[in-house]
């Protein structure tokens, strides 16, 4: 139910809110100012409640963006980033997004498909097509839910 304290059965430490219950078996998740939407069956009741205070400023965020861009951006900075960004596209229901991470060496763009191997919500990545920003851009596609 909304408003229910929930750790995750991976990290107990960090006790997050219930905000929605969009679909059977799964339920949106706020653990400080990250929303994620997780199945119920990963999910334990927390002891106490976490503050109100994060969940209502996070719940005022407006929808994200359909594209990010870290361009200048270190490597690390450019992943937290594009991380946090990445599952809060995919709690509000993007199919998919584009990452800017522009042409340059091409360090910043490897670095991003690397990373992308691993994120367990991306079903796919390819670079822009002409139209897209071609090499400057990753259009990532995520799982269905």
């Amino acid at each position: 139910m909304p408003g229910d304290a929930v750790v995750l059965r991976e990290n107990p430490s960090q006790a997050g809110t219930v905000i929605d219950v969009p679909r059977e078996g799964h339920v949106t998740v706020a653990f400080g100012s990250m929303k994620m939407r997780v199945d119920l069956d990963a999910l334990d009741r927390a002891e106490t409640k976490p503050a109100k205070q994060s969940v209502s400023v996070h719940l005022q965020e407006e929808r994200p963006k359909s594209e990010i861009d870290v361009r200048g951006m270190y490597g690390d900075d450019a992943i937290k980033t594009i991380d946090n960004y990445l599952y809060e596209a995919y709690t509000a229901g993007f199919e998919r997004v584009d990452i800017i991470h522009g042409k340059g060496t091409g360090a910043l763009r490897k670095r991003v498909h690397e990373y992308l191997r691993d994120v367990r919500i991306v079903a796919s990545s390819r670079l822009g097509e002409w139209n897209e920003g071609t090499s400057g851009v990753t259009v990532v596609f995520f799982i269905e839910d």
